[in-house]
């Protein structure tokens, strides 16, 4: 009699210690990691401003014997919030839960899908009101006004220095936050005026580990931060067009990171802290609907990234070349 094959010994079956989703990391975003979230008690309300030339005036003067000491005073104003809703939800039906395989867990993936979804469309919109020209008060361009920094005749400790104080004459504020994308990181990475300052400090034999720390430490900055999200613009059916979130510029800015009254901050993140079961302006929730008998989970999301004080940013376009 034949041997039998493998084929007729074996039916191929699901793996249930494996499977592929492409989840990005949580350390691809930048839109909660780079301005303070300030969480707020209403959808709208106002914060108050006061005016900066009135507290970067010099108003004291000398006092005479028996006189009254010269007054003064200082200017306030009010800018509005509003945090929008954006919501996403996916309905898995009983049917499906029944059939599936041990390796599919509806409801799980159903969560993870929106989690994700959710934190692509706050960077989305993160890049769109931070990450351009026009938005803060002083635009560079490379080629321009620096040479970028793919190009090793660049000079990066230098200009960043010089921008740093422009917007410390400007405002008073050092800043001390460089947003990049990836390829803008790997060029920092890799440029010889960099890597020799950081190897400078090696020990003999022993090669540099450069770090995006140690950059940010050589460039007298306190964090760099890595805008590397990648998203897929086709709609769904057809190719995907893959391309980067960020573009290959720069944003220099100046960030409190526990901003309160009377105090400053390139810009900030409103997040709606009464939404009910929400965590920080976030919340997924998931109930039953008979009539389709499905389970519909549903993530919701409010706030508003808004810029604070335009003069404490500035951005630089060109930052790196493109490929």
């Amino acid at each position: 009699m034949p041997t039998p094959t493998p084929s007729d010994v074996h039916e191929d079956a699901l793996l249930t210690q494996f499977s592929v989703a492409t989840l990005q990391e949580p350390n691809s975003f930048v839109a909660d990691k780079v301005f303070p979230r300030i969480s707020v008690n209403n959808q709208t309300d106002k914060y108050a401003t006061f005016t900066a030339a009135d507290f970067l005036r010099s108003a004291m003067q000398r006092r005479g014997v028996a006189a009254a000491s010269a007054g003064s005073s200082y200017t306030t104003s009010k800018s509005p919030y509003h945090t929008e809703d954006w919501s996403l939800h996916i309905d898995v039906d009983d049917k499906t839960v029944a059939n599936a395989d041990s390796v599919y867990s509806p409801y799980e993936n159903a969560t993870a899908y929106l989690t994700q979804m959710e934190m692509l469309k706050r960077e989305e919109e993160w890049i769109s009101n931070f990450f351009g020209t026009g938005i803060w008060t002083t635009d560079k361009t490379g080629g321009t006004d620096f040479t970028e920094i793919g190009d090793d005749t660049s000079d990066p400790i230098g200009f960043v220095s010089d921008y740093q104080e422009a917007v410390e004459d400007l405002t008073g504020l050092l800043p001390m936050d460089l947003v990049v994308n990836r390829r803008g990181a790997n060029a920092l990475r890799n440029h010889p005026d960099l890597v020799a300052r950081i190897s400078g400090g090696a020990s003999s034999g022993s090669p540099a580990i450069v770090t995006m720390q140690n950059i940010a430490g050589v460039l007298g900055l306190d964090r760099i931060h890595v805008a590397s999200a990648i998203r897929n613009t086709a709609q769904e059916g057809e190719t995907a067009s893959i391309s980067r979130l960020a573009g290959n510029h720069a944003l220099l800015c100046y960030v409190n990171p526990n901003p309160g009254p009377m105090q400053q901050t390139s810009g900030a993140t409103f997040v709606w802290n009464r939404y009910i079961g929400s965590s920080e302006g976030r919340r997924i929730k998931r109930w039953r609907d008979e009539d389709v008998e499905s389970e519909r989970i549903e993530i919701n999301a409010n706030w508003d990234q808004r810029v604070i004080g335009a003069g404490l940013g500035l951005f630089m376009s060109g930052f790196v070349a493109a490929a």
